[in-house]
């Protein structure tokens, strides 16, 4: 059984981490978060991928877009 919402919040956790290691990146280009920063993007491109060999990508992005792109 799918379950799509709780994969469409685990989408905006990942891309919360995401933008706040850019964001961190941006304050302040260490090493270190530049290196956070391509974990983070690694992360999201690679739960995107398994979503997609799942066969259920655009409907987590739709309910993503459901629920927080208002945001």
């Amino acid at each position: 059984m799918k379950d799509i919402g709780l994969a469409a919040e685990h989408y905006q956790i990942m891309k919360e981490s995401l933008r706040k290691a850019q964001d961190d990146c941006e304050e302040s280009p260490t090493i270190a978060s530049i290196h956070e920063e391509t974990i983070a993007k690694e992360k999201l491109w690679a739960f995107k991928t398994g979503l997609e060999c799942a066969g259920i990508l655009e409907e987590v992005e739709e309910e993503w877009r459901k629920r927080h792109e208002h945001n």
